[in-house]
């Protein structure tokens, strides 16, 4: 059965009340680097014992929305380029050998997250990440949160990072927070959500690249044709495969679902396993029953 969600993914707070440091989050050398610094292979080995797939979260060949090649950029562990990056942009090592903002403060960071449930381990990708960003100078503290006070401190705009799982969403246009930050559920640009929901009298007024994605969603939705639709969310795919506003890890190559012989009618297809489908209409329980299991 086919996995249409992916592993927690770094969401960088885009939109941070710290203005030093959502100018840092919105310097692109900066994504990039941190995506160079993880090694994807060694978690792909060790959580997913090789299995998993290396990809940036972007939509799926599935997807109307998908671009040719899309998802394969800045994939590659390149510590070295990491750091040419990261030195480039002003960020010094202190004595420590944690990188300060070019003012000389500590640059040292905190990622929320859920508190782990079922599937890869929430902490055991952290713990790598943690690692990996350290070798390359970046100061990085993991605070897991019950879901309630998650909700709220990522919607209040109240965080550095969040990690979060980013669904390839072949119908993303569902639930577009996750690359449109139309309310304050943006996980990577609360603020900027709050504005646009507000009509400015709220958050933060947007960048002019998201005041761009901004437009073409507007775009899309009111589009009078499926060829328009696509072609507008093609062009905000291209956007995020451009600017890499959310640094992919890894996703399991398939979910598995097991089922007990005792049931028939079980669809044997590959239904899409996204909540906004609603689970009760794609597994199609009406059509289920129960036999002796011979």
């Amino acid at each position: 059965m086919g996995l249409r969600g992916s592993t927690s993914h770094p969401l960088f707070n885009l939109s941070h009340e710290d203005e030093a440091i959502r100018d840092l989050f919105n310097e692109h050398d900066f994504r990039v680097a941190l995506s160079l610094a993880i090694d994807r292979q060694d978690l792909n080995d060790t959580l997913l014992g090789g299995l998993g797939e290396i990809r940036q979260p972007i939509p799926t060949e599935a997807s109307d929305y998908y671009i040719e090649g899309g998802g394969q950029q800045h994939l590659d562990h390149d510590v070295d380029e990491a750091n040419r990056l990261l030195d480039g942009l002003g960020l010094e090592r202190g004595a420590n050998g944690m990188r300060t903002l070019p003012d000389g403060s500590p640059l040292s960071l905190v990622v929320i997250s859920r508190l782990d449930g079922a599937g890869v381990s929430i902490a055991d990708v952290l713990s790598r990440v943690v690692r990996y960003w350290a070798e390359v100078g970046i100061d990085l503290t993991h605070q897991p949160m019950d879901n309630t006070l998650y909700t709220e401190t990522y919607m209040s705009n109240d965080f550095d990072i969040d990690l979060s799982d980013v669904f390839k969403t072949d119908n993303w246009d569902l639930e577009p927070v996750w690359y449109v930050p139309i309310s304050a559920g943006s996980h990577s640009c609360p603020a900027f959500g709050q504005w646009y929901e507000s009509g400015g009298t709220d958050g933060i007024e947007p960048t002019d690249e998201f005041k761009d994605i901004l437009a073409t969603w507007e775009r899309l939705i009111a589009a009078p044709s499926d060829e328009e639709r696509i072609e507008a969310g093609r062009q905000i795919v291209q956007q995020h495969e451009d600017n890499l506003y959310v640094i992919g890890i890894i996703a399991p190559a398939f979910q598995p679902v097991i089922v007990s012989n005792d049931i028939r009618n079980v669809r044997d297809d590959e239904p899409i396993l996204s909540y906004f489908h609603g689970r009760e209409l794609f597994t199609k329980p009406e059509q289920l029953y129960f036999t002796d299991g011979t």
